[in-house]
Formats: structure tokens, C-alpha cells, sequence
């Protein structure tokens, strides 16, 4: 790790603990799922919950593949062990849509206020920084967010986006 750097250093799978978060990404489909059949394997054989949040039609064949079987996946499922949610795939179209909405209001300062927010990715955060980047000034964006969304709106190249303000002192 570089001198400087405040960023956590990387986590085999296998070491993750309870309360862990994890973003695991992919080379290509084949290794996606090799990665995840491997990660709720190992989670359900420790008696783990095990919850994937992945952009799939149908959340019942993901887990079957990534449980082995569907009859190991019907047994995850059933006891509360193995949560796989398609949910992604049906909000990205409402927030990109939200964020549309927000652009065209004619205020020059536009805030998006996401405080209350549990849980946003890097697409999210990605769409946020090309709406902001994408406003000519004075035109900006006021983002009010908690710590962590700070830290990836910075993380991801916020910092250098002159027309993005983020706001955490509040919350």
C-alpha cells in the first residue's frame, strides 16, 4: 500500500467475518460465477446467511447455480440461509430516471439528497459524478450523503469534479 493511502488493504473470501460487506468483481461471466459459487458454498458449509445482490432475470436459477444444485438451493432458500436478489436491476432504472428528472430542473443549484440511503454501488455512484461533471457552470451539484457515500463519491473521482459539493456535516 502507498504511503498516504487511507483505503483498507484487499480481503481474501475466505476471510471475510460476520457483518462483513463484500464487492467482488469480474473479469468475465465465467469467472463470476466460479467466484460466487465459491463464496456461497463456503458461507453456507460455515452455516452462514448468504446474500448476493446481482443483476439476473431469474433469482431462483442464480441460486441454484451458485449453491451446486437446485435442491441445495431450495434448502438454502427455505431456511433462510441463501438470499439472492435481483433488485439492482429493477431500481437502476429509477435512479438514473430520478437523476434525469433532477438535471433538468432549471435551478442552478441542484441537490440530491441520499442521507437516508442504505446502500448505493459504484453504478450509482458513477451516475451521480456524470450528472455532475455533465453541468455547466454555475449550474452544480449538492450531494447530501452519510460518511461512507462521501468516501466513494471521492473514492471514484469526485474530488475532481468541479461542480459537485458534498455534504456530510449535517447527518
Amino acid at each position: 500500500m502507498s504511503s498516504g493511502s487511507r483505503s483498507a488493504p484487499a480481503v481474501g473470501v475466505d476471510r471475510l467475518q460476520p457483518g462483513d460487506h463484500a464487492f467482488l468483481a469480474f473479469s468475465d461471466d465465467e469467472e463470476r460465477w466460479e467466484i460466487l459459487s465459491t463464496f456461497t458454498r463456503q458461507g453456507l458449509a460455515r452455516e452462514e446467511k448468504v446474500f448476493l445482490l446481482l443483476d439476473v432475470r431469474s433469482s431462483g436459477e442464480a441460486a441454484a447455480r451458485v449453491a451446486g444444485s437446485a435442491a441445495a438451493a431450495r434448502r438454502a432458500v427455505d431456511d433462510g440461509r441463501l438470499v439472492v436478489s435481483n433488485a439492482p436491476g429493477s431500481t437502476r432504472a429509477e435512479f438514473t430516471g430520478a437523476l434525469r428528472a433532477l438535471a433538468a430542473r432549471p435551478e442552478s443549484t441542484l441537490v440530491l439528497d441520499i442521507a437516508d440511503l442504505s446502500f448505493l454501488d459504484a453504478y450509482s455512484v458513477n451516475a451521480i459524478l456524470r450528472l455532475a461533471a455533465g453541468l455547466t457552470p454555475p449550474r452544480r451539484l449538492e450531494v447530501r450523503c452519510r460518511h461512507i457515500h462521501r468516501r466513494m463519491l471521492h473514492a471514484l473521482g469526485g474530488r475532481l469534479i468541479a461542480q459537485l459539493s458534498v455534504v456530510t456535516e449535517r447527518l
